[in-house]
C-alpha cells in the first residue's frame, strides 16, 4: 500500500470525509474516491497532492501542524545567525523526533 493511501485511509478513519479531503489536496472529490478505489488512472498525481496534504504532524516547537518540506529545511539548514528566535527553533529541530534524515549526496562523476 502506498503512503498516499495510508495516509488516506487514516484521515478517513479519524473522521474527515472525502470532500474534506477533497478540499485540503485540491482535488474534487469523485476523484479522490475515485483514487481510494484504485480506479484512478492519474494516481502520481493525486498521490502527490495527497502527501502534501495529509503527511502532517505537529511541531513540537511552534504547537502547529508543519508540513514534511518545512520541517526539512527548517531541520536540515545549517545553523542561523543574527536571530534568537530563528536559534531557538533549529535548536529544537536538533532534538526532535520528527528530524528527517538528511538525503544522502550521490558521487560525482568523473
Amino acid at each position: 500500500m502506498s503512503r498516499a493511501l495510508e495516509l488516506l485511509r487514516a484521515a478517513l478513519d479519524a473522521g474527515k470525509t472525502l470532500t474534506e479531503v477533497a478540499a485540503l489536496t485540491g482535488y474534487s472529490r469523485t476523484t479522490v474516491s475515485l483514487y481510494a478505489s484504485g480506479k484512478y488512472y492519474n494516481a502520481a498525481a493525486v498521490e502527490e497532492a495527497l502527501i502534501r496534504a495529509l503527511d502532517v504532524h505537529l511541531c513540537p516547537h511552534i504547537g502547529e501542524p508543519v508540513a514534511p518540506e518545512v520541517c526539512r529545511r527548517k531541520a536540515l539548514a545549517p545553523k542561523p545567525f543574527g536571530g534568537t528566535a530563528r536559534l531557538e527553533w533549529w535548536s529544537a529541530c536538533q532534538r526532535c523526533a520528527h528530524k528527517p534524515s538528511p538525503t544522502p549526496q550521490k558521487p560525482e562523476k568523473e
